[in-house]
Parts: C-alpha cells; structure tokens; sequence
C-alpha cells in the first residue's frame, strides 16, 4: 500500500507542477493578449490622430484663391477637388505658375496656372495668350515660383513646343524666375 501511495504522489506533483503551468501561461497569455489589444488601440488611436493631422494640412476648409493661417494663397489642388494636396505660394514668392497637361499621352492638353499673392487672384486657363497676358502685368523685381509635383511633372505628356513656350513666356516677362529650383508639392499617400 505504501507503494500505491507513492506512485500516487508521483503522479500527482508533474500534474500539479503541469497545472501551475498552464495556470501561469494562461495569465501570461491574457496579459500579452490584453497587452496585444491595448497596442492595437493605440496604433489605431495614433493613426486615427495622423489622418486627422493630414486633413488639417491639406486645409479641407479653404478654396482655391483663399489664404491660409500664414497668409499664403491656394492656387491650386491636385485632382481639382477639395481634398487633393493643396499648392500654396511659397513665401519668397510673389507669383506661382504651373503647367498641366490637362488631357494624355495621346490627347494632350495644355492649362496654365497663374497665381498672384498679391492682389489673391488666380488664373486658371487653357489659352496660352491669356497666361502672356497675364505675365506681362507682373513687375520686374518680383518672382515667380514654378511649381511641381513630387514624382511626375504635371506638363508631362505636353509637345515640347508647349513647354518650351511656357519657359519663355516666363523668361519674356522680366521677373525673377529660378527654373531650377522648382518648388515640388509632394503628394504621395501619407500612412
């Protein structure tokens, strides 16, 4: 009988030494489980935070032609619609202009945009003598930043003889314009 009672014992201490640590790796597993979802709440939370940020910076609130909190003009959206990446002059800025191929590879169409910090008037046009016209206006001593986007050049697809008209246009009108330090609106997908 004292046999029966040790092979007893024996077996009862890996079973209770086994309980203990299935008890302990369950604790262990509802706290990282709980630790899991508290972080899942949080990323969410921070992500929820950034989106929010992004909006306020794409400054849903304002329409072409308007100015922000620190006094720069909206010339133009990306994706002309009010929650494409906005283009504000920049401060060293007193004009911003941009060309857009407006239509494709295939069918291209040129639009010129034509911005003025100034006076906060914006020319949005695809007849080239209007966009002359309105360089022609500009002072000697200003300048006039081009403008750009991140990846892709918005004139991309237009003949080269568009192009080459536009640089001129500009060059005619006697202001300061640096061509190469074209100033690049980045809009790539922010997470």
């Amino acid at each position: 009988m004292a046999s029966r009672k040790k092979s007893h014992i024996i077996w009862m201490v890996p079973t209770a030494i086994a309980i203990v640590l299935v008890g302990v790796a369950l604790r262990l597993q509802s706290q990282s489980s709980q630790e899991y979802y508290k972080r899942i709440r949080d990323e969410l939370a921070q992500r929820a935070a950034m989106n929010e940020e992004h909006e306020r910076s794409l400054c849903l609130h304002l329409r072409v032609g308007e100015m922000n909190d620190a006094g720069r003009l909206l010339f133009w959206r990306l994706n002309d619609d009010s929650r494409g990446e906005p283009f504000f002059l920049d401060e060293e800025d007193d004009y911003g202009a941009i060309l857009i191929n407006q239509g494709s590879d295939s069918r291209p169409l040129a639009r010129y945009i034509f911005a003025s910090q100034s006076t906060g008037k914006v020319l949005d046009t695809r007849n080239y003598s209007e966009f002359r016209q309105a360089l022609a206006a500009v002072s000697k001593s200003s300048t006039i930043g081009i403008y750009e986007t991140c990846s892709v050049s918005r004139a991309y697809g237009l003949p080269k003889e568009i192009i080459d008209n536009f640089d001129k246009a500009l060059k005619r009108s006697g202001a300061k314009v640096d061509k190469e330090n074209q100033r690049a609106v980045c809009y790539c997908w922010k997470p």
